[in-house]
Parts: structure tokens; C-alpha cells; sequence
């Protein structure tokens, strides 16, 4: 049986109902795992904002009369993770330069 797409699984739809599967999963995923604790935490909570982005995109497909044919997997797979990690400041990141730069303390008699 040939199939259009080359990457057809009968389980690929299950990444659909557990959008958690696919985040996790996802290339970026398995790259932030590997990486320091902080990229890897940000990437754990940052999936909540990541779907409601995705769920935004699908009303925007909606609102301009189109079917909302995105996958999670695809909008997964555009996202610029990186590029908006990068783009944070460190205190945002999880990154605290004050245990390695303590703060001077004035001490005035």
C-alpha cells in the first residue's frame, strides 16, 4: 500500500490526542533535554504556552474561513524554541549571575 506521505505510522494520530507526547518527543525536545538544566526546565514549563500558541494559530485559521488543518507536530517543527530562548533575558532563563557576582554592599558608619 502506498501512502502520499512517507512518514505515515498508524500511531502518528496518537501524537495528536497527547499533545504532550509530541511536544516532548519533538526534535527541539530531545535537543533541550540534552542541554544545560536551565534550557531543560524552561522547555518542561514552557509547554502550556506553546499549545495555547498553536490553539491561536487554529482560531486564526478558522476566523479567515479556512479548515484548521495544522497539526501540533508540524507547528512544532516551525517554532523557533531557540531563537526565543536565546532572545530572553537571563534572569528570565533561570540564570542568576549574583552567585557568581555578588551584590557590593555599602556599609555606611
Amino acid at each position: 500500500m502506498n501512502m502520499a506521505n512517507d512518514n505515515y505510522s498508524p500511531f502518528s494520530d496518537f501524537l495528536e490526542y497527547q499533545p504532550q507526547a509530541a511536544y516532548y518527543s519533538s526534535p527541539t525536545g530531545k535537543t533541550f533535554g540534552q542541554q544545560s538544566p536551565n534550557r531543560r526546565r524552561h522547555f518542561q514549563d514552557s509547554f502550556q504556552n506553546y499549545y495555547n500558541q498553536y490553539l491561536g494559530e487554529l482560531g486564526s485559521q478558522l476566523r479567515a474561513g479556512q479548515a484548521p488543518t495544522m497539526r501540533f507536530q508540524d507547528y512544532l517543527s516551525t517554532d523557533p524554541f531557540t531563537e526565543r530562548y536565546t532572545a530572553m533575558t537571563p534572569q528570565s532563563r533561570g540564570e542568576y549571575s549574583q552567585q557568581y557576582n555578588p551584590r557590593t554592599r555599602f556599609i555606611f558608619y
